[in-house]
């Protein structure tokens, strides 16, 4: 997981490339200075050596710990119980002493603190298992996180104090869980008698959380509370506990006004400290999405109590897309009125790298950079996309939207129609071409093009409904023809509206029906439901794959032409349903009590972990051509790259996650990255747990392999120079 400073430096570089897209896709930069400008935002071998050491430590660490504890899940027996205590204490020694000898605020020695931490969870498991009390899980939680706040301390490191957070949340729930004699959250939620007295107690808690948090990095950040890692983390904790009391006080037993009175003024109160004294549009998203399902769940709630039918859904989708305007126009003005206000009041500056601290000074610097070379003109233009977390908010309120007026028409359109679908495909129509105008003549405008995508979305399920009803309805769902001609509706709908993320869902679209077609033509034959999907993902992940690396290695090419917000949709659409792919396929090929059907362990997943190995030997090849690299380390990298994905071959989940991390650090995509490594981690967990070997081999390999890579990154940060002489120049030059 990259820390803060790291994904700073990926989203100064994003914001420079985006930056140049979109003065080459406005035609105020030529195409050979802004190939010239684009190179400079490519990384270098200096950057490619710091993230793998990072990610070399960190992947170490992790096999490690998870080794311990499958060493000693597997000789609870076998080992007297000093022994297990003996050995987990010299572990933790072990551990502290290496952490010790390091420098102050030595990667290598967190990690070791981190591992501490976590080995101490398992020492207090293991007391546990021996002198059995009858004590519940929460107080091991408990226990946990008291004692892994010494090692926060010494650490001083913000992600020792996140597991703090994480572990104190979960004794938490748990102990209210006990309580309060719930089971699951949801029973939690809505099954017992005190559920909204519970998520009074955990909001109050959260919001505690969040203000210590914010006076300890204001007063004390050299303990490690510092960073917005943190205040993230408690401030969406707090939002889920709001929402998880108001529909607790909407949907319970009994209607609880005050309780739902209460949630919306904590969910106020977090957007106001957020808006005017710490900034985060990202925080701010997620509290505006809260209050919309709050308000909306209560109006829905009113609406159908007073008997309102299906037109309450009309209302509720209007209500949506409304409040999701709102929200996204405001959050837009306040982007760009902080960053103008930050960029008129003067940036600060990392002492380290001398970079500006937000992306938006980085795109004005390299505005000024071009002007002074004479490749632009007059003054920059105004930013006008918006950031993910806008982008993501306006996406699902869209969605939900679409769902209310499909639910609406439902009840309108298809009973005044149902015997007709001709009329309701061309009530689809009409809808999609209404938001094509609307995209078309109202770009930019917030509400105006949530209204676009609800009516896209509502109008492409009624067509689609309609077509497969006039084309014989079940029988014609169940032929490849049909979900053919679904992608060639979705592909020309990506190419007559240009909105980011309508290409993005229509290409999601697209790629879904292929895979679909793909796997009723195998099907066809002698190849259970099962079997046919592994078969057409084993092929359709890797190929998905394939053409996202080549656009991430044509990418300045295709920026500098003025195509890149052509394309930049479909790229994102091939990595997410290439890892998709990757993880069924992993999960069908490992079937892990889901999957019961036998023929699925036909599925040559293998197959598809090698044609992903393939592809990450060749972003290999070519990423060190790019940077010049000399024949034999050229090879040596390959090598180590081919062994290393010819060992997860049986996981090509594992192998997927392995290259989108490499696409999103060659491309500095934040967002590529984050499903890289749940994908790798997903992929893991599943494909070793559905391993048949014993918990003492995995115990071995999972150590044995920790102390490889352990090893690989103290060679690769081994003192001296990595870099050779002309390697040294350039990055001085930079």
């Amino acid at each position: 997981m990259p820390t803060d400073r790291q994904a700073h430096r990926l989203n100064i570089r994003h914001a420079q490339r985006r930056a140049l897209a979109d003065w080459c896709a406005q035609g105020r930069l030529a195409m050979e200075p802004a190939r010239q400008a684009w190179a400079d935002t490519e990384p270098r071998l200096a950057d490619w050596h710091r993230w793998l050491q990072r990610a070399l430590l960190a992947l170490g660490v992790a096999l490690l710990c998870a080794g311990v504890i499958v060493f000693f899940a597997f000789n609870w027996q076998a080992l007297h119980k000093f022994t297990r205590f003996g050995v987990l204490a010299v572990l933790i020694s072990a551990l502290a002493a290496f952490a010790w000898r390091r420098p102050d605020g030595d990667a290598a020695g967190r990690a070791a603190l981190f591992a501490a931490q976590m080995i101490t969870g398992a020492l207090l498991a293991v007391i546990g298992q021996v002198y059995q009390t009858g004590a519940d899980a929460w107080q091991l939680f408990a226990w946990w996180a008291l004692l892994a706040v010494p090692w926060a301390l010494a650490a001083h490191a913000p992600p020792h104090w996140w597991l703090v957070v994480v572990l104190a949340n979960v004794a938490l729930l748990r102990f209210f869980s006990v309580e309060v004699g719930a089971g699951l959250p949801f029973t939690l939620l809505f099954g017992v008698e005190d559920g909204k007295l519970v998520g009074l107690w955990l909001l109050a808690a959260a919001l505690l959380q969040l203000v210590l948090w914010l006076v300890l990095s204001a007063h004390a950040p050299r303990v490690g509370v510092r960073g917005q890692g943190g205040v993230r983390l408690l401030a969406f904790l707090a939002c889920a506990h709001a929402v998880w009391l108001g529909l607790a006080a909407l949907f319970g037993d009994r209607f609880d006004g005050a309780m739902l009175i209460v949630a919306l003024a904590a969910l106020l109160g977090l957007g106001a400290w957020f808006w005017r004294r710490n900034v985060d549009l990202l925080v701010l998203s997620g509290i505006a999405l809260s209050l919309i399902a709050l308000i909306v769940a209560g109006l829905g709630r009113l609406l159908f109590e007073a008997g309102a039918e299906f037109g309450g859904f009309l209302l509720l989708g209007l209500l949506t897309l409304g409040l999701s305007a709102v929200s996204a126009t405001w959050l837009m003005r306040l982007h760009r009125g902080h960053a103008q206000t930050s960029l008129a009041n003067g940036e600060p500056r990392y002492r380290e790298q001398d970079e500006p601290a937000r992306p938006a000074a980085a795109a004005q610097a390299l505005w000024r950079k071009l002007a002074a070379e004479g490749a632009v003109e007059g003054q920059p233009p105004a930013d006008t996309d918006a950031p993910w977390s806008v982008r993501l908010l306006t996406g699902l309120a869209g969605w939900l939207g679409a769902v209310f007026f499909q639910l609406f028409l439902l009840g309108t359109v298809f009973v005044a129609a149902r015997e007709n679908s001709g009329a309701i495909l061309v009530c689809g129509l009409a809808l999609i071409a209404l938001a094509a105008l609307l995209y078309r003549r109202r770009a930019g405008h917030t509400g105006f093009e949530q209204f676009a995508l609800a009516s896209s979305l509502t109008g492409q399920g009624l067509a689609f409904y309609a077509a497969a009803d006039l084309l014989g309805r079940a029988r014609a769902v169940e032929t490849a023809a049909f979900w053919c001609g679904i992608a060639a509706c979705e592909m020309l709908l990506y190419a007559a509206i240009g909105n980011r993320l309508h290409r993005l869902l229509c290409a999601l679209a697209a790629m879904v029906s292929i895979a679909i077609a793909l796997t009723i033509a195998i099907a066809m034959g002698p190849a259970t439901p099962w079997q046919a999907m592994g078969w057409a993902l084993v092929w359709l992940a890797p190929l998905a794959a394939l053409k996202a690396t080549l656009y991430a290695s044509a990418e300045g090419r295709l920026a500098a032409l003025g195509r890149h917000h052509w394309l930049a949709p479909a790229a994102d659409a091939l990595l997410l349903c290439s890892l998709l792919g990757a993880l069924i396929v992993t999960g069908i090929g490992h079937p892990l009590g889901l999957f019961t059907e036998p023929a699925a362990r036909g599925v040559p997943h293998w197959l598809a972990g090698a044609l992903f190995a393939v592809l990450l030997v060749g972003f290999g090849i070519v990423e060190t051509a790019r940077l010049q690299r000399s024949p034999r380390r050229r090879a040596a990298i390959c090598g180590v790259l081919a062994l290393c994905a010819a060992l997860m071959a049986g996981a090509p989940a594992v192998v997927a996650g392995v290259l989108a991390a490499g696409l999103a650090l060659r491309r500095a995509s934040v967002a590529w990255l984050g499903l890289g490594l749940a994908t790798i981690g997903l992929g893991f967990i599943w494909y070793y747990s559905a391993l048949h070997w014993t918990l003492a081999i995995k115990s071995a390999t999972l150590v044995a392999a920790g102390i490889v890579v352990l090893f690989a990154r103290a060679w690769l940060a081994r003192p001296g120079p990595p870099l050779g002489t002309a390697d040294v120049a350039e990055e001085g030059s930079r």
